[in-house]
């Protein structure tokens, strides 16, 4: 089942998401600058048939969502939609995003105590400090660093390439969807089996 979601604060535009309702634990979805919501698609539905609430929101500026684009905004932004899901969703939280926005949205995450983090060619601009999977293209600079921050980030993060020249959510209409798909999923899956409280952790017992 899907819900539209509008998310409205005092003095601020109004942020519209699709809230994919699923199991107790929570993923919050944050595109990259110029795109939508709708680029997470067909991953919110993959997500939610594993048992996760899916939150996936058009930033400030994008899509549904009111105002004019401002990326400054992006973790604050990510954090109030964060915590919208945390009064939907009773488990872990994950936050997952794509591109130009993960730098942020990671902020988001550490902020909000999630749980784990994704990306999907992420421009890092520094070493994550939870566990973190980044879904890497085709080697250029902009790999060669992510990639070096991530092996800077030490075991609790995960790297995943693939050889393909689609950027950001492009990935996730390139021959690779299924397979990208597929990381996220046992990615998410893996920290919530460890998780001793979430819902996959009872499932597993």
């Amino acid at each position: 089942m899907i819900e539209p979601v509008e998310l409205i604060r005092p003095w601020e535009p109004v942020l519209r998401g699709q809230l994919h309702l699923g199991g107790d634990d929570g993923v919050l979805l944050v595109h990259e600058p110029g795109r939508d919501l709708d680029a997470w698609n067909p991953l919110a539905q993959v997500l939610a048939a594993y048992r996760l609430t899916v939150f996936a929101i058009d930033l400030v500026g994008h899509g549904g969502s009111e105002g004019a684009p401002d990326p400054s905004r992006t973790a604050e932004d990510a954090v109030a939609a964060g915590q919208l899901l945390r009064r939907r969703s009773s488990g872990s939280l994950f936050v997952g995003a794509a591109g130009a926005s993960a730098p942020a949205a990671l902020k988001a995450a550490e902020q909000l105590g999630a749980r784990g983090f994704f990306a999907l060619d992420p421009v890092f601009d520094a070493a994550p400090r939870l566990p973190t999977l980044a879904i890497l293209p085709r080697a250029d600079e902009r790999e060669r660093l992510a990639g070096r921050l991530l092996r800077e980030a030490g075991a609790r993060v995960v790297a995943a390439h693939v050889p393909t020249s689609a950027r950001g959510l492009e990935l996730l209409s390139s021959d690779w969807a299924e397979n990208i798909q597929a990381y996220v999923a046992t990615f998410l899956n893996d920290l919530r089996v460890a998780s001793p409280g979430s819902e996959a952790a009872r499932v597993a017992r």
